[in-house]
């Protein structure tokens, strides 16, 4: 049984190749599987291929995976996310020291700048967009990703039961994932089409149970956490207090959305 699955659905054979090679170079004789969730057929080292004939979003893939792989530990990822070295035995050796249910989130860097990126909070509670989890703590709240949102939000949701059941999410030290988005009309598709849908579904049922201080805006309810940004890491702890203050207000005030997402 390999210790960690990696849970990888593609619509993209390419790009699910550059990840299969990414692994195999950077992570050394560590214990993996990748499940690939795919409506073509895949083959690799360390592969497990899963046939999904006619794909229904990202999220239901993402748990069909979860539901035929074998490892100790999963990780949800997609194809635009790169590994760095050694990032799963550094996550791994993260969470092994941590009480379930609780999650591990992956510091996140532009794959073409090296610039750290932001972390994103849901209702002020942060939670992973790259992550791993034990099976342990997933079986603790009810599964992996919820099959009643489509292509978004899946990933808060797993958060926030986490959170819910005294558990936590915390940012793994030294464990890096890069990202690097190819231009693809399939995903501006998908945004346009489920992205307003799946936020309703999440806000309709969270927000009466933690959500009743915030505005029910998305902007407010998910707002970056940018204390993790390249550029904060090289202000002083008082100036950088006050600089993430001033981020977080240009970001959720209504005057400043030249390109608002909703």
């Amino acid at each position: 049984m390999p210790i960690v699955s990696i849970i990888l659905p593609t619509i993209r054979p390419e790009e699910a190749r550059e990840k299969i090679n990414a692994f195999e170079k950077t992570q050394g004789n560590f214990d993996y599987e990748i499940v690939i969730v795919s409506p073509f057929s895949f083959k690799g080292k360390k592969v497990c291929h899963i046939l999904e004939e006619s794909p229904q979003g990202g999220v239901r893939a993402t748990q069909f995976g979860y539901e035929n792989s074998l490892g100790e530990y999963i990780c949800w990822w997609s194809d635009a996310a790169f590994p760095t070295k050694n990032c799963l035995s550094n996550m791994i050796n993260f969470l092994k020291k941590k009480k379930p249910p609780y999650i591990g989130a992956f510091r996140i860097r532009d794959k073409k700048t090296k610039l750290e990126l932001a972390q994103w909070r849901i209702y002020g509670k942060l939670y992973a967009c790259w992550g791993c989890a034990s099976r342990k703590t997933i079986e603790m709240v009810g599964g992996l990703f919820d099959i009643n949102f489509n292509q978004y939000f899946a990933d808060p949701d797993l958060a926030l039961r986490v959170w819910e059941k005294g558990g936590q999410v915390e940012v793994c030290p030294n464990a890096y994932i890069e990202i690097y988005r190819n231009k693809d009309k399939k995903r501006k598709e998908n945004f346009k089409k489920y992205f307003l849908k799946d936020f309703e579904t999440f806000v309709n049922r969270w927000h009466v149970k933690i959500g009743k201080c915030f505005k029910k805006d998305y902007y407010y309810i998910n707002p970056p956490d940018f204390e993790y940004t390249t550029f904060m890491h090289f202000l002083p702890p008082f100036i950088k207090k006050h600089a993430i203050k001033i981020a977080n207000y240009v970001y959720t005030n209504e005057n400043f959305r030249t390109n608002p997402i909703l």
